[in-house]
């Protein structure tokens, strides 16, 4: 044993840097292993933590091949009382955060905080588990939060009783009680819950609500549902609703789907579905990523062991003949493999607790902090230790497998056979390298396709912004305060803010007595001047539509075509007045659907007061200073509310947040295919340096004939060219597969161009002469007089 490990000290004093590049290799390896499955366990866990969450359903309805995951009241509370197999069901509003005050110590404290309110039986279909207080929800003007939010509102003091002053409302609610926080990979926010008392009770055209049922068993589920489509009451209920006769369910193409609350977070293609999403596929890629990085890692240190082997087969075989067994050279080897490969494991925890305060840590949901993550760590450690045992039997085998007679004659190279081995595991690595720069080419451009294709509106110099109460109370005199600056060109208001989602509020109205669905658009006179939109047809809003008994509509084409509608006609007393063009008004994962602006006039439904905006779009004029106009609307807002926390940005910061999961998967498929092409050159550059090293006569007779210095190191690197080329040509088909499955997810999505797997193979082509080129150029150059006397390497 000492004289394998004093052998193995001097091989690796006598190749220092192919030792701490594999060795490094191995760390990245294990690094990168860790973060991704942080974000994998992150996703696969969501909503799994929930006690007794195997019992809890969502109900969604499908309306046309259409699943719409919010309903109207009356029909939750019809689905709660028909099954006693049903424990509880609640319905949620779909939430928004709200301004609040609250008084401490005669001191005005004022916070913006998420404010959700819920049916009372809310906390009976979910387990909020009790830290103080009570946590009923009986009482509409008792509230109940979240532990972390009491710490950071009240500090140490108890939140019981205070009193919180929603702006929004202007209502006046009382901590009842304090919950313990739910984990983060949880659709349950940790927000304020109140009780949202008797609203739209009865109301069947209001579907506004996410409904939830906790059931006494998940095999019930089916049969629950199966009954309530079954039961004429509830037919009775949609021809009520539809306002025609409706034979049955599947006649009028409507159905309903109770999802597992566990399988919400995967669930794709509902509307109005607020619940945080993440792709199956997406999770299975970083999961593939992970085990092919491993995988890559693990070639790598099998090449660099089996590479040891002609150094080492003196030593060896000298120990067997002064009588040590196969067995215990065979396990030595194997144990000092496992011991490198642990050792990089301790590495990989030295370099994650430097990334958890890096960039890189902000790219995963759960955070990287090791301390959240006992078992992936062991899982981590165990792996080194498997990838070490596998790594290291093959090459122990080999090594012992020499005759001591035959092998004490002379030092030995690897044979053609083991030659064909290593070219073979090098190849799954440029395989795997080729796919992920394919792969992280392709989501930059679909990035990129969505930061900046034409949407067909104007948002350049945009500065937008929520609203508050005071702000909505004076509507006109804010906005003539904004357009007192003459930088500033116009200022609008809206309910929503443009391609901030997939969906937005639908609404469904009557038309030449044909019942029709779009997504409508509140918005102000001066909406579609500020964004740059101009009317195709008809004419554009007035300030006196906002003056009128009724509201006023301006369609889209895809709505104008779909509904068949004419301009100047009325819908339910509204008048539509012009049609635009198909702006991508949503997401670009989702194709443009037809929708409406909407001016509202004085009958409105909801208020008897002036319209209630959310945000507001302010166009600044071209070539003014955008710092000093920014400026100007930050003073502004403050002159009208300065206790409010207005979000006051530039419109992209719009489109970074809807677009943010696939900038956050750009730049980790990025990062991890910079390890896999970090990985695999380390590979290769510890092969070209033991090549080198056998190869030192061969390549001093070549000399002394007549070989140039080119000449070598175009030898060495046709091996590789060779090599790169055939992964290349199985790499490029498993990247465009995946790459096309993913670009599925987009309705409008860049082209897979033929030039990006040019790039990919230039690139990684380019980073591997250069490795093979540096290391071969020294032994190339030296004196082939001195090559040719060293003792000489058989390759058999």
């Amino acid at each position: 044993m000492k004289t394998v490990l004093r052998n193995l000290l001097c091989v690796l004093r006598r190749f220092k840097i192919a030792t701490i590049l594999n060795v490094l290799g191995l760390s990245v390896a294990f690094t990168a292993f860790m973060i991704i499955m942080m974000q994998v366990d992150y996703d696969n866990g969501y909503n799994k933590s929930i006690k007794g969450g195997d019992c809890i359903y969502r109900l969604t309805l499908i309306n046309n091949a259409k699943n719409q995951g919010v309903i109207c009241r009356p029909l939750s509370e019809m689905f709660t009382a028909s099954s006693p197999h049903i424990k509880a069901g609640a319905i949620e509003s779909t939430g928004s955060k709200s301004f609040f005050h609250v008084d401490i110590n005669g001191r005005r404290l004022s916070f913006q905080e998420q404010f959700n309110s819920v049916s009372p039986d809310y906390v009976r279909v979910f387990p909020f588990v009790k830290k103080e207080g009570s946590v009923s929800l009986d009482n509409p003007l008792v509230v109940i939060i979240p532990e972390s939010m009491e710490h950071k509102i009240f500090g140490n003091k108890s939140a019981i009783g205070q009193l919180l002053l929603c702006s929004t409302d202007s209502i006046s609610y009382t901590v009842g009680g304090v919950y313990k926080d739910f984990p983060s990979n949880s659709s349950i926010q940790n927000s304020i819950y109140g009780n949202m008392g008797k609203e739209n009770e009865g109301v069947w055209n209001n579907w506004n609500y996410i409904y939830y049922v906790r059931f006494d068993s998940p095999k019930n589920a089916a049969l629950v549902k199966k009954n309530f489509m079954k039961d004429p009451q509830t037919l009775a209920a949609f021809v009520k609703v539809f306002g025609q006769e409706i034979k049955s369910f599947k006649d009028a193409q409507i159905d309903f789907m109770i999802t597992p609350f566990k399988d919400l977070h995967f669930q794709q293609n509902v509307l109005f579905d607020k619940v945080p999403k993440a792709s199956r596929q997406t999770t299975f890629l970083f999961f593939g990523i992970a085990f092919i990085i491993l995988i890559i890692a693990a070639i790598n240190y099998t090449n660099f062991s089996m590479a040891l082997t002609p150094m080492r087969i003196k030593s060896i075989n000298t120990q067997k003949v002064l009588g040590s067994s196969d067995a215990a050279l065979r396990w030595s080897l194997i144990f000092e493999a496992i011991a490198i490969s642990f050792l990089s494991f301790l590495i990989a925890l030295f370099f994650m607790n430097i990334l958890k305060t890096s960039f890189v840590s902000k790219l995963v949901d759960p955070g990287m902090s090791l301390s959240l993550h006992p078992g992936l760590i062991g899982l981590t450690a165990l792996l080194s230790v498997l990838l070490g045992l596998f790594a290291g039997i093959y090459p122990s085998f080999y090594t012992t497998s020499f005759p001591p007679a035959l092998a004490l004659k002379g030092s030995f190279g690897l044979t053609p056979k083991g030659r064909k081995l290593r070219s073979t595991l090098i190849a799954v690595q440029f395989i795997a390298s080729f796919a992920l720069v394919i792969g992280s080419l392709i989501v930059y451009l679909q990035n990129y396709y969505m930061m900046h294709t034409p949407l067909g509106y104007d948002k350049s110099a945009i500065i937008v912004s929520d609203m508050s109460v005071k702000t909505n109370h004076q509507q006109k005199a804010f906005k003539n305060s904004l357009k007192s600056n003459p930088e500033i060109e116009g200022v609008s208001y809206a309910n929503v803010l443009l391609s901030s989602g997939d969906t937005y509020m639908n609404w469904g109205r009557t038309y030449h007595d044909k019942s029709i669905s779009y997504d409508c658009l509140p918005v102000d006179c001066d909406f579609l001047k500020v964004m740059g939109i101009k009317v195709k047809e008809g004419r554009d809003f007035r300030p006196e539509d906002e003056l009128s008994a009724h509201g006023t509509y301006i369609f889209n084409e895809n709505a104008r075509a779909f509904f068949n509608l004419k301009l100047d006609d009325n819908m339910d007393g509204d008048k539509i007045v012009g049609f635009v063009p198909d702006i991508k008004f949503a997401s670009l994962r989702t194709s443009v659907s037809p929708m409406c602006f909407y001016v509202w006039g004085k009958a409105m439904w909801f208020s008897d007061q002036s319209p209630y905006y959310d945000n507001v779009y302010i166009k600044v004029k071209k070539n003014v200073d955008l710092t000093q106009a920014m400026a100007f609307v930050k003073k502004t807002f403050a002159e009208y509310d300065s206790d409010y926390p207005f979000n006051i940005r530039f419109y992209d910061s719009v489109l970074q947040n809807t677009y943010q999961k696939e900038l956050t998967l750009n730049s980790l498929i990025l990062l991890f295919s910079c390890v896999a092409i970090f990985i695999s050159i380390v590979g290769v550059f510890g092969l070209v340096v033991f090549e080198c090293e056998y190869r030192r006569k061969e390549i001093g007779i070549r000399k002394v004939l007549g070989s140039t210095t080119s000449d070598i190191l175009r030898m060495f690197n046709l091996i590789y060219l060779k090599i790169l080329l055939i992964s290349f040509v199985i790499g490029a088909p498993l990247a465009y597969y995946f790459v096309h499955k993913w670009l599925q997810n987009f309705a409008y999505k860049t082209p897979i161009y033929w030039w990006i797997f040019a790039v990919a193979l230039l690139l990684i082509t380019l980073i591997t002469i250069l490795t093979v080129t540096y290391q071969s150029w020294r032994v190339a150059n030296e004196n082939p007089i001195k090559n040719v006397k060293m003792e000489y390497h058989t390759f058999i």
